[in-house]
């Protein structure tokens, strides 16, 4: 980022979205912030296709929410594992915006309950979902799993 203060054409190559197309936060997890997010990623995201937001400590419903309908048409990988601010809600925006997610890791998620899962069974493309030391039960597996069966490789319960 310091580089792109150098001149304009430089910034508007190193902000441009394709430079983001893959984007590992979980290194950066103590610096990811509402405010991170509102001033900079919505902006910078739109052709995210991999995000891992794995271990951040606590992203704001809104923030999230804003940030998933901005990656949300390109998104295929999401990892939240380890995200313990996540609930219900937050799951349910997963459902709604993220339809072509391919590969979902929400691994020790302890603070979701197992109806919080519910809305994932909207998403049809799953090949590989990571539930481990979650709260999920089988009745609420199953039918997640035959909504997925024609692309679903691997599943860690």
């Amino acid at each position: 980022m310091q580089l792109s203060s150098t001149c304009r054409n430089f910034r508007e190559l190193c902000l441009d979205p394709l430079q983001f197309h893959a984007l590992n936060l979980k290194p950066y997890w103590n610096g990811i912030t509402n405010d991170a997010i509102q001033k900079f990623f919505l902006d910078h995201c739109v052709k995210t296709r991999y995000l891992s937001l794995a271990w951040t400590k606590s992203i704001a419903y809104e923030s999230f929410n804003q940030l998933l309908i901005t990656c949300s048409h390109n998104l295929v990988q999401l990892d939240l594992g380890c995200c313990s601010y996540l609930k219900g809600e937050y799951i349910q925006v997963i459902g709604d915006c993220c339809p072509n997610i391919e590969i979902l890791n929400l691994e020790n998620c302890s603070t979701l309950q197992n109806q919080d899962f519910l809305p994932l069974r909207s998403l049809h493309r799953i090949r590989s979902l990571n539930v481990y030391r979650t709260r999920i039960d089988y009745q609420t597996l199953l039918p997640l799993i035959d909504s997925n069966k024609e692309h679903l490789e691997h599943i860690n319960l």
